[in-house]
């Protein structure tokens, strides 16, 4: 928190603390203004640090910073802590959090390996605000782990590190917030976004993983135009496909029904975007939370936002020079039976 705020703070505090005499009446009255929920819970010894301007406020979960502005809220002051919560921060509202990252067996190994750019981008999310949950890392190789219906991963926020090309995981995350099978080819219009492969690889079965015939009504000109190895997302209708000087990364996040807690992935055409998107995530990017559902929703609204990576060849090797933000964030919501964008979807290249 910056300087001001924490004055500010301290200062309500120490008031409140002056009104109702002791601390634990602090606490409880911190607790009533947010019905008393668990995850929300400040101690009497962290307000009071809160409100001594000689220590250290120490480090808040975001949902504590959530907890302080509801309250403040409720004393009638504006809700300062929170406005430039992130996605991370939605995620960071639970007390667990799961990264769901792909495993291979590589050709010499007997045992399953890891993507160095998953790892990298694992990683990178866990140096942001994630570090204070209790974090899992699962390398998912089939989905088997789902069929268990393990409660570790059912009960928590889970991040899907990857695209549904390798990682089980990620099918199974975007199967359940867009309510369809996993692993099953349904219609190309009733999906909101979809990975265009240049090849066929009969081994992937996604819901999500076209080939370049299957989607050349999309843009008949960017198909010819798709060359081999290379891949494309489809969002909305549009393609933004990777070249040797573009690449792009989706991340797409739903605050699941009844627990509110956060389901997210960080999907890239390529692992090197897919690393990238995490460093934009770790950076504070973007400065969107993920929502609640409206009152009249059956389904809860799918937050997706697309980035471009600007790459450049130095010394022989491509690198991510920069990113940009393609349109803006937008939601997803289900109506009359389809998933729609909010506002339509920024279709520039």
């Amino acid at each position: 928190m910056g300087n001001h705020v924490v004055s500010r703070v301290g200062q309500i505090l120490r008031a409140r603390n002056v009104e109702l005499r002791s601390w634990p009446e602090v606490s409880r009255e911190v607790a009533e203004a947010n019905d008393h929920r668990k995850d929300r819970a400040i101690d009497h010894r962290t307000l009071k640090k809160l409100a001594d301007p000689e220590k250290d406020e120490g480090q808040l979960r975001i949902n504590q910073f959530i907890a302080l502005d509801t309250y403040m809220i409720a004393l009638g002051e504006d809700a300062f802590l929170t406005k430039d919560r992130t996605v991370v921060d939605s995620i960071a509202e639970s007390l667990d959090v799961n990264f769901l990252v792909a495993a291979r067996q590589y050709e010499g190994l007997d045992d399953y390996a890891v993507s160095r750019w998953d790892l990298g981008a694992t990683t990178r999310l866990m140096r942001t605000r994630l570090n204070q949950l209790r974090v899992r890392i699962w390398d998912i190789a089939d989905a088997t782990l789902w069929e268990k219906k393990d409660s570790r991963l059912a009960d928590c926020p889970n991040v899907a590190v990857g695209s549904p090309i390798a990682n089980p995981g990620t099918e199974q995350i975007l199967c359940q917030m867009l309510g369809i099978e996993p692993n099953v080819k349904c219609p190309v219009d009733s999906l909101p976004f979809l990975i265009v492969r240049a090849d066929r690889d009969k081994k992937n079965r996604s819901a999500f993983v076209r080939t370049r015939r299957e989607t050349a009504r999309f843009d008949a000109k960017r198909k010819v135009e798709l060359a081999p190895g290379k891949r494309a997302f489809v969002v909305d209708g549009k393609m933004y496909k990777s070249t040797d000087v573009e690449d792009y990364a989706l991340l797409v996040a739903q605050r699941t029904a009844g627990s509110g807690h956060v389901q997210a992935v960080i999907c890239g055409l390529s692992g090197r975007a897919t690393h990238h998107l995490a460093y934009v995530l770790q950076s504070g990017q973007p400065q969107d939370t993920v929502p609640d559902p409206r009152a009249s929703e059956q389904n809860p609204p799918v937050f997706v936002a697309l980035y471009r990576m600007h790459l450049s060849d130095a010394d022989g090797k491509t690198k991510v020079v920069g990113e940009s933000l393609v349109g803006k964030p937008t939601l997803l919501r289900r109506s009359e039976g389809e998933w729609q964008f909010d506002d339509r979807f920024d279709a520039a290249c």
